[in-house]
C-alpha cells in the first residue's frame, strides 16, 4: 500500500510556481511515479525509486496559482504489480507556515469575533493545515493529562498517532498526523483550533490579492506552534551546530545537543534544543512556503542570557528555514516583538527579544520583517491565561499580513517596523536615527522616551523631530544627555513614535539591560497605566488608575484650566481634597535618586499643600514622610501659577517608597470648597 506523509493529502493547498518534494513509503524498491493532473491533461510528471525501507521522494513541478482543484497521482511498481494513490482536490497558491509558541497557537475558539471570521473563511478559497498535537492550548486538561502520562512514540518510525509526551525525539519524526481544511461550511467550526494571527494574515492576504490581481489566488497556511517552548527547540541540528557562535552560546547556557543527556529533564525535555523540530517541522520536509511567521520569546525571557544568544537562534532560525522551506528568493520572514509583560522583575527582558529580532530585521531588510504590537488595544479573555495573552490576534493578523504583502507580493506601505540605528549626544541633546526606508517619522507624543543624565539616572524626555528619520531628545535637568531609551521598560506601551502604520521598535542606547521604569504618573494626561503583580500563581496585569481620589474627593483629567498638557483636577468639600499612587514593580515611585519632585496648580485663593511619602522599612514595617511643600507664585499668560517644590528625602538610599499622597488645603475659612488643578510634573 503506498503511504504520503499526511501533509500530502486530500484537499491541500501548495505554493506556487515552486518545487513539490511528494515523499512516502511503498514497497521497497518500488519504481516510484507521481503526477500533478488537471484533468486529462499531466502538468508535471517525474520519477524515482524507493529505498530498501520503502522510502520514496519525487520531486514535482507546481503550476501557476488558480482555483482548479488538481489531482496529484502516486504510482509505485514492482514484479509487475502496481498500485497508484489519488490525492483529490489539491489547490496550488500561497502556503504560509506559521510557528511559535502560545502567543502564535493562540486559537480563533478565543477570539470575540470568531463568528465573523468563520463566515468570512467559508465564503473563500483558503486551506488551512492541522497537525494533531497542538500542545496544551490545544487539548482539555483531563485530554492532556492522560496524554502525558499515558503515549510515548517512537524516535524514526511512522507516525501517524501522536499525544503530547515529555519524552521528544533526537532525531526528526519522519511523519505526525495531520488533516486539511477545506473551511467550507461544514468544516469551518474545525478551524477553531487554528492559530488566529495565521487565520487573520491569509484571510487579509487572500481578500487583497484577489481583489487586485488578474489571477484567482488561493492562500492557506500550516499551523505549527507549541504554547511554552523555547526558540532553541524548532531549529534543525544540522543548522545549529554548523553556527559556532550558537553552538558557544548553547553551552554556556547548559544546554547540550548530547544524546546520553537526551530526555532526563522530565516533561521540560521538550524543550531541548532541536526537539520541536524533530517533531513538528521536519515532516513538513518536501513543502515549499511563500513565508513564514513567528511569534515566540516569551519563554527564553526567563534564562539568564544576553540578547545575543537570542539573535542567534533568530539567525539559524532564518537561515535554515529559508533554505529547506523557502520556495523562492522572495522567501519571507515575519517576526512579532513580544507583548509588554512583566516577565521577570529587575529585567528588561521584553527589550532584548525585541532587539535581537530587530537586529537580525536590520541585517536582511528584503526577506525579514519585524511588526510591533504595544500599542494594539488589549483585549483580555477572562478565565484563559489572559496577562500573558491578549487577544487582539486578529489585529495583529492584519499587521502581518501588510508586511507579507509590502515584503513579498509588491504592495505599498512600509514593510518593517523603523528600527533605531545610530545615536548622537551632543549640543545638550540625544539624537536618535531609524533606518531610511518608506515614510518619514510621525510623532505623536513625547511619552516613553527618556535620557540619562552623567550618573546614568533616566529622567522623561521631551521629543521633537529633527528631520524624516530622526528624534532629538532633551530634559532641561541633564545638561548632557549620554544614554537614551524608548519603550524599554517590559511593561512599557507608549504610542508615541509611528512610521506609516507601525509603531516604531523599542530602542535603547545601551547594549545590556537598561535601567529604566515607568513614570506613566508624571503625565497628568494619562488616566491609566499598565501594571503588575509579580506572582506566577496569580498573575495580574491589568491596567490600574495612575492618580486615584482620597477620601471624599473628586478627580477627573481637564483641559480647561491646563496651560499645557491635560491637567489633573482635584475637587474637594470642607476645605481640602487629595489624591495618591501606588508603586507597582516596573512603575515604582523611584524618587531615591533625585531630590526634589515638582509640580504647577492652578488656585486662585491661599492654599496649603503637603505631600506623604508611605514608606516601606527594611523589616517590612512601613512608616510616613510628611512635609509641607513651598509653594510660590508665578506671573503667567491670564492666569496665576503656583509653582509646588517638594524636596524629597536625603536619605535616598535608606526609603523606598509604596505610595504617595498629594493633600491640598484651602486656607480661606470663607470659602468652603476646595478646586485644584495639577499639571507639569518634573523631577529633578
Amino acid at each position: 500500500m503506498i503511504e504520503t506523509k499526511s501533509i500530502f493529502s486530500d484537499n491541500a493547498l501548495f505554493q506556487a510556481k515552486a518545487s513539490l518534494t511528494v515523499k512516502g513509503r511503498c514497497e521497497p524498491l518500488a519504481d516510484v511515479s507521481a503526477s500533478i493532473v488537471k484533468g486529462s491533461e499531466i502538468c508535471s510528471k517525474d520519477s524515482s525509486k524507493a529505498n530498501a525501507d520503502g522510502l520514496f521522494e519525487v520531486v514535482l513541478s507546481t503550476p501557476d496559482a488558480s482555483f482548479y482543484e488538481y489531482e496529484i497521482t502516486v504510482s509505485a511498481e514492482k514484479n509487475g504489480k502496481k498500485e497508484t494513490k489519488v490525492i483529490k482536490n489539491v489547490l496550488f497558491g500561497e502556503l504560509w507556515l506559521s510557528s511559535g509558541q502560545s502567543n502564535m497557537e493562540m486559537q480563533n475558539h478565543y477570539m470575540n469575533a470568531r463568528d465573523d471570521m468563520y463566515e468570512a473563511l467559508s465564503k473563500r478559497k483558503i486551506r488551512i493545515y492541522l497537525q494533531d498535537w497542538m500542545g496544551p492550548l490545544g487539548m482539555g486538561p483531563e485530554e492532556f493529562a492522560k496524554a502525558m502520562t499515558t503515549c510515548k512514540f517512537g524516535v524514526s518510525g511512522w507516525m501517524n498517532e501522536f499525544a503530547a509526551d515529555p519524552e521528544m525525539p533526537y532525531e526528526p519524526v519522519y511523519d505526525i498526523h495531520g488533516v486539511w481544511l477545506t473551511c467550507t461550511l461544514d468544516e469551518i467550526l474545525k478551524t477553531e483550533r487554528a492559530s488566529a494571527i495565521g487565520t487573520s494574515m491569509i484571510l487579509d492576504i487572500y481578500n487583497r490579492l484577489n481583489k487586485t490581481s488578474d489571477k484567482d489566488i488561493p492562500v492557506g497556511f500550516v499551523n505549527a506552534s507549541v504554547g511554552g517552548t523555547d526558540g532553541e527547540g524548532w531549529l534543525p541540528r544540522q543548522y545549529a551546530e554548523a553556527s559556532p557562535e550558537y553552538m558557544r552560546l548553547l553551552h554556556e547556557h547548559g544546554k547540550t545537543y548530547d544524546k546520553a543527556c537526551w530526555n532526563d529533564n522530565s516533561y521540560a525535555s521538550y524543550n531541548q534544543p532541536s526537539g520541536l523540530y524533530n517533531l513538528k517541522i521536519a515532516p513538513l520536509e518536501g513543502v515549499r512556503f511563500a513565508g513564514i511567521i513567528w511569534y515566540q520569546g516569551e519563554n527564553n525571557i526567563h534564562y539568564d542570557h544576553p540578547y545575543e544568544y537570542y539573535r542567534e537562534i533568530m539567525r539559524v532560525y532564518f537561515t535554515a528555514y529559508r533554505d529547506i522551506f523557502g520556495a523562492d528568493e522572495r522567501f519571507t520572514m515575519i517576526a512579532s516583538q513580544i507583548n509588554p509583560f512583566l516577565y521577570e522583575e529587575g529585567k528588561c527582558g521584553v527589550y532584548h527579544i525585541s532587539r535581537a529580532i530587530s537586529d537580525v530585521a536590520a541585517e536582511h531588510p528584503d526577506n525579514f520583517s519585524t511588526v510591533t504590537n504595544y500599542d494594539l488595544k488589549t483585549v483580555w479573555q477572562q478565565g484563559w491565561n489572559h496577562p500573558l495573552h491578549p487577544s487582539h490576534k486578529y489585529d495583529l493578523g492584519k499587521r502581518f499580513a501588510n508586511a507579507a504583502l509590502r515584503m513579498r507580493y509588491g504592495f505599498p506601505g512600509i514593510r518593517s517596523a523603523a528600527i533605531a540605528t545610530s545615536y548622537e549626544f551632543r549640543d545638550g541633546a540625544a539624537f536618535v536615527t531609524f533606518d531610511r526606508r518608506g515614510e518619514k517619522l510621525d510623532l505623536r507624543s513625547s511619552y516613553g522616551f527618556r535620557v540619562a543624565d552623567g550618573r546614568g539616572v533616566y529622567y522623561d524626555a521631551k521629543a521633537e523631530l529633527a528631520g524624516d528619520d530622526t528624534v532629538k531628545l532633551t530634559n532641561e535637568h541633564v545638561a548632557q544627555p549620554t544614554k537614551c531609551v524608548f519603550n524599554c521598560c517590559d511593561i512599557d506601551n507608549y504610542k508615541s513614535l509611528y512610521r506609516g502604520d507601525l509603531p516604531v521598535t523599542p530602542f535603547s542606547s545601551e547594549d545590556y539591560d537598561p535601567a529604566v521604569e515607568t513614570r506613566t504618573w508624571l503625565f497628568t494626561g494619562l488616566e491609566c497605566q499598565n501594571v503588575t503583580s509579580f506572582t506566577f500563581g496569580d498573575p495580574d496585569f491589568y491596567k490600574r488608575p495612575t492618580w486615584r481620589p482620597e477620601g471624599i474627593s473628586e478627580l477627573c483629567r481637564d483641559d480647561a484650566f491646563a496651560s499645557g498638557d491635560v491637567a489633573l483636577r482635584l475637587r474637594g468639600e470642607n476645605g481640602s481634597c487629595g489624591a495618591f499612587i501606588s508603586s507597582y514593580p516596573c512603575a515604582r515611585l523611584d524618587l531615591n535618586r533625585f531630590t526634589s519632585l515638582r509640580f504647577e496648580i492652578s488656585y486662585p485663593r491661599q492654599l496649603k499643600c503637603s505631600i506623604e511619602l508611605v514608606c516601606g522599612g527594611k523589616d517590612g514595617s512601613e512608616y510616613s514622610l510628611t512635609r509641607d511643600a513651598r509653594v510660590y507664585k508665578r506671573v503667567a499668560v491670564n492666569r496665576d501659577i503656583l509653582s509646588v517644590d517638594f524636596r524629597l528625602p536625603e536619605d535616598a538610599d535608606e526609603f523606598t517608597a509604596k505610595r504617595m499622597y498629594l493633600r491640598f488645603e484651602n486656607v480661606d475659612a470663607n470659602y468652603p470648597m476646595c478646586t485644584v488643578s495639577v499639571e507639569k510634573f518634573d523631577l529633578v
